[in-house]
């Protein structure tokens, strides 16, 4: 025969009893701060999401631009290239990519998986490029920054542990 012993009041405010065959077992109850806890977001994540907003902001203005200021096209492309066909497509796809890039981090700010997926995709191939460009010599600054700032979003997305839980 198992005895029963005296619990102080404050254990028992915190402890739900659960009966389950003859036996009693206890149980913390679940607060909605315990609850809390783990959707909040990192602060660093929180601003990987902000940096994905401003990037969105950035390539919706740029498909814009590329609609109604003729010749913008041709400072990003060679005009051998430029057809009439990819005039046309190309602010379609930065506006498309605009609104991908909102549900990223919108994701982001919800800690979905699949947005931390995606982010680590988008940041591995401007790595890649930036390494790229930076062999090509063409704006050398621009890709070391662009570099520097991908790496470390990779680091906290893939790497640092307090990220990996809380996406977990």
């Amino acid at each position: 025969m198992v005895q029963k012993q005296a619990m102080p009041e404050e254990v028992k405010d915190k402890i739900l009893p659960v009966k389950k065959t003859n036996q009693i077992i206890l149980t913390k109850k679940i607060t909605p701060e315990m609850l809390e806890e783990k959707k909040q977001a990192p602060v660093i994540v929180k601003f990987i999401g902000i940096l994905w907003y401003i990037l969105t902001g950035v390539t919706f203005i740029l498909g814009i631009c590329l609609f109604f200021v003729p010749g913008a096209l041709e400072l990003f492309m060679d005009s051998n290239f430029l057809t009439g066909f990819w005039i046309y497509i190309f602010p379609i796809i930065f506006i498309l990519l605009a609104v991908l890039f909102f549900f990223i981090a919108r994701g982001l700010f919800k800690l979905q998986k699949w947005a931390k997926i995606l982010v680590i995709v988008f940041v591995g191939l401007g790595i890649i490029l930036s390494i790229y460009s930076f062999i090509q010599d063409l704006t050398a600054f621009g890709n070391i920054i662009v570099l520097i700032i991908g790496l470390y979003v990779l680091y906290v997305l893939a790497i640092n542990k307090k990220s990996r839980q809380v996406f977990n």
